[in-house]
């Protein structure tokens, strides 16, 4: 019950805290007012000091909003929040004082004569005082919630956190997180034991970004995001709306997508507006004639195909739009004069092996190029496997558990990095104010988690008996992912968590030039030739993991096989 009203709370942060404020104002009129006169009566008539009350609680909100008091721009509870509310507060004041004073001639419809003119002054203070000790307390009784659920590992590390040793795993034990015993928790009870949620399984704590402090350059100008009806897509959507830009365009081919998208950011979705665009990357005269019309100031661009097993059966779809369709971006960002323009990229476009991995890498070979011909900062970011994304390998694994197995993982020391979508947009946001051009940003990941050990974690929790099988790596998958190349150094002058490395461009006729006719084998050769040109490190060639498999079976611990007997994978993405 605790747990539900809090996190209520939270969601309804700006809400609160407008009403917190509003009320502080009214019992402030109020307890002035009956001081002005004397009166410790509860019969003293108080309809003038409330109506006073109102006109300054609309004030504030009024102010709050256009300076985002109520709606995150600083922390809660911090010293930088304090001087912003001391400002709205105090411009309130000031506002309702001369209100007082011109009342019979600006506002006669408010009838404050019975309220003393030393009473908006004073209520000012003790507002001021009030709204500053109701944040303290909530951000308070915040810490104090958040230091009650700790794993009881007292000297465990962060890369420890998550409980998912194998033995528990296959003993069917569920790990549980609880406070810790040097932790002081004077209230502690059976609650504060709870089950390791899909965050815990990030092997590091969360990485908290203050955007307000950076997303500045959000506020009043014109942002177009990409691919907004995806999972990264539609977070940034929600998350850009809630600094207030003058315009947000919302571009897909996906209708469905993009009426989600509106659905969760206004509560409906009559995609009538001209926020939502539906539209495709690869038709790049329609993108140049958008741009042209709207006139983006950002642009986030998070459209590709990401699926790595489909792409390497269709080389020439990640070509048409993760290439050549991000090309088409590009070019339209740099035709109207973008000022900032982030590509989201993939940790496959290190060191790439496979298909997607290497039109990534071309993306972000491209988006340098286009920074060296435009005014604007062209940058990348990239991330790890997002947890819980459309067709992520969770999703695939609780489907799998769901229908009663098998859940299929494709070798047991397969190892991923994963990040929430919260983690990922946060990064997203950030690197288009501290990125620089032809830049790649990279969040600190913390330690890869090895994707058995979480199937059996998902299956213990759900307390069914599913088999695991081991199908094999694919075409282009790697045993263990790369964040850098060979030699690249982990450069980090802005953030500690975020690492920086210049990207070396392609030149956007070389990637004109790959022939699609060529066949499968021959569109994958000229991609990894483009990307040889942009790394001193060999590229390995692509092996053909099917032919190798077929040929003879492996056999796997746990006694599975893998070979043409082996079961097939059932969807998402498995690792």
């Amino acid at each position: 019950m605790r747990e539900r009203m809090v996190a209520a709370l939270r969601r309804r942060r700006a809400v609160v805290l407008a009403l917190v404020d509003s009320l502080a104002w009214l019992a402030s009129m109020v307890t002035f007012a009956m001081l002005s006169e004397g009166s410790t009566d509860w019969r003293f008539p108080v309809g003038d000091p409330l109506m006073l009350g109102l006109l300054a609680a609309f004030v504030h909100t009024a102010f709050g909003r256009v300076v985002r008091l109520h709606h995150g721009r600083t922390q809660l509870g911090s010293f930088a929040e304090a001087r912003v509310l001391a400002a709205v507060t105090l411009a309130t004041g000031l506002t309702v004082s001369i209100a007082t004073l011109l009342q019979p001639w600006v506002l006669p419809f408010l009838p404050t004569q019975a309220v003393a003119a030393t009473t908006a002054p004073a209520a000012t203070f003790m507002t001021l005082a009030t709204a500053a000790a109701a944040r303290a307390c909530w951000r308070e009784g915040h810490q104090r919630h958040q230091h009650e659920k700790w794993v009881a590992r007292p000297s465990a590390s962060t890369a420890r956190t998550p409980p998912l040793e194998p033995g528990k795993a296959t003993l069917g034990i569920a790990g549980k997180v609880a406070p810790g015993l040097g932790i002081p928790t004077p209230r502690a009870a059976v609650s504060d034991v709870r089950d390791v949620e899909l965050t815990d399984l990030l092997g590091r704590r969360q990485v908290d970004t203050d955007l307000a402090a950076v997303a500045d350059y959000l506020a009043g100008r014109r942002v177009l995001v990409t691919g907004a009806g995806g999972s990264i897509g539609s977070e940034l959507c929600r998350q850009i709306h809630r600094f207030a830009p003058a315009e947000l365009i919302m571009l897909d081919r996906d209708d469905s997508g993009l009426h989600a998208v509106q659905l969760s950011i206004h509560g409906r979705a009559l995609l009538d507006s001209p926020e939502v665009v539906l539209a495709d990357i690869r038709d790049g005269r329609h993108i140049r004639d958008l741009f042209a019309q709207r006139r983006p100031d950002v642009v986030f661009h998070a459209a590709a195909l990401k699926h790595l097993p489909m792409l390497e059966q269709y080389p020439n779809e990640a070509v048409k739009t993760n290439v050549w369709g991000s090309l088409s971006v590009l070019d339209a960002a740099r035709a109207c004069g973008v000022e900032r323009f982030v590509n989201i990229s993939t940790d496959k476009a290190a060191r790439p092996r496979s298909v997607l991995g290497y039109s990534k890498r071309l993306a972000e070979g491209l988006t340098s190029a286009i920074a060296t011909e435009s005014q604007g900062t062209y940058l990348s970011v990239r991330f790890g496997n997002v947890l819980g994304s459309r067709g992520s390998m969770l999703t695939a694994f609780m489907a799998q558990i769901a229908a009663g197995g098998p859940v299929t993982v494709t070798h047991p020391d397969v190892t991923r990095y994963f990040m929430t979508v919260q983690e990922a947009v946060e990064l997203v946001i950030q690197a288009a104010a501290i990125g620089g051009d032809g830049e790649a940003l990279i969040l600190d990941m913390g330690r890869p988690v090895r994707i058995a050990d979480v199937a059996r974690h998902l299956i213990a929790t759900s307390g069914r008996k599913v088999e695991v099988v081991y199908t094999g790596l694919r075409d282009g998958e790697k045993l263990h992912e790369d964040l850098f190349d060979d030699g690249e150094p982990d450069h980090r002058p802005r953030h500690p968590l975020v690492s920086h490395l210049d990207v070396r461009p392609v030149a956007p006729a070389l990637v004109h030039e790959i022939d699609l006719s060529d066949g499968r084998h021959g569109v994958i050769e000229a991609m990894r030739s483009l990307c040889l040109g942009m790394t001193d490190v060999a590229i390995p060639e692509p092996r053909n993991v099917a032919a190798e498999s077929s040929v003879e079976a492996v056999t796997y611990p746990r006694g599975v096989q893998v070979g043409a007997d082996a079961a097939p994978h059932l969807g998402g993405r498995p690792a």
